[in-house]
């Protein structure tokens, strides 16, 4: 229940802005953040802060790890 609710805490001051839902086209009303839409924003945010803040990376290779990121957040 603790890291349930610091999640939502987090969720709630900082990771909102950084919501993307997947594409669902037959869920294409859907407005609010779900729980699952919580974590995978976090794992998103996580995944981001942990291999985008070196500076060894060039345009390139931050294209592939911005899509690795991508398909890691929609991972269940």
């Amino acid at each position: 229940m603790l890291l349930y609710s610091l999640i939502v805490v987090w969720f709630a001051r900082e990771g909102h802005p950084s919501l993307s839902f997947p594409n669902r086209p037959w869920y294409r009303q859907k407005h609010r953040a779900s729980f699952a839409d919580m974590l995978s924003t976090l794992r998103r945010q996580c995944l981001r802060q942990a291999f985008l803040q070196t500076p060894v990376w060039n345009r390139g290779s931050k294209k592939i790890v911005e899509s690795l990121i991508a398909l890691c957040s929609r991972a269940a």
